[in-house]
C-alpha cells in the first residue's frame, strides 16, 4: 500500500505532492484534536453528604483526582457494601484522592427522599457519612457516562480534578474488581502500596 502511495505522489509531481501531504497532516491534526475533545467528562454535580456538607464536582479549587462509586438501585447498594468490606485501603482516609459514594435517588418520590436519607445515615458508619451522598440530580447524565447496563451493580469512576474520566468499571464487586480499582488509584495518585 505504501509503495502505491509513493508511486502516486511521484506521478503527480511536486506541487500536488505538497498539497496532498498538507491535507493529510491537516486531517491527522483534526482527528487528534477531535479525539481529545471527545474525552468523557463527569457531569457537574452539586450534592450534600450525609454529614450535611455541600460539595460540587468537579471542583476547580481541589487538585486531587476523584474516585466515585455509584449505586443506581437498592440491589446495587448491597454491591457497594461488599466493596466496603473487601477494600483494605480506606479511600475516605486517603488525602491524595477525593472519594464519594452516591446512591441514586432522583427517581424516588421527593416525599420519600428524606426518609431514605435518614435510613442511609443510620445504616452507614458515622466516619463514612462525610463521603456518602444521595444523587438527586443529573441522574440521566451519570447513567449515560457509565453506559448503565445493569443497575444492580456498583459503578466506579476515576476522574482527574477537572472531571475528565481517566478510567471506569462496574461490578459485581469481587476481589478482582477491588484490585483493579486499587491499581488504577495507585497509578493516578502515584501511591506505591
Amino acid at each position: 500500500m505504501i509503495h502505491e502511495i509513493r508511486a502516486l505522489f511521484s506521478a503527480c509531481g511536486k506541487p500536488l505532492h505538497r498539497i496532498v501531504f498538507a491535507l493529510f497532516m491537516l486531517c491527522c491534526t483534526a482527528s487528534l484534536g477531535a479525539s481529545g475533545a471527545s474525552a468523557q467528562q463527569i457531569p457537574t454535580t452539586q450534592f450534600t453528604t450525609l454529614t450535611g456538607e455541600s460539595h460540587r464536582i468537579p471542583d476547580a479549587s481541589d487538585a486531587r483526582p476523584m474516585l466515585l462509586v455509584l449505586a443506581f438501585s437498592h440491589a446495587a447498594s448491597a454491591d457497594v457494601e461488599r466493596w466496603n468490606r473487601l477494600t483494605k485501603m480506606s479511600y475516605s482516609a486517603d488525602a491524595r484522592i477525593r472519594y464519594f459514594e452516591f446512591a441514586d435517588l432522583e427517581g424516588a418520590p421527593s416525599f420519600l427522599r428524606g426518609m431514605i436519607v435518614h435510613q442511609m445515615r443510620r445504616a452507614i458508619p458515622a466516619p463514612e457519612n462525610a463521603h456518602f451522598a444521595a444523587l438527586t440530580a443529573q441522574d440521566s447524565a451519570w447513567k449515560q457516562l457509565v453506559s448503565l447496563g445493569n443497575p444492580d451493580v456498583a459503578y466506579f469512576v476515576l476522574a482527574d480534578a477537572q472531571g475528565r474520566v481517566l478510567w471506569q468499571t462496574h461490578g459485581p464487586c469481587t476481589p478482582e474488581t477491588v484490585s483493579a480499582v486499587r491499581n488504577q488509584v495507585m497509578r493516578v495518585t502515584g501511591a506505591t502500596h
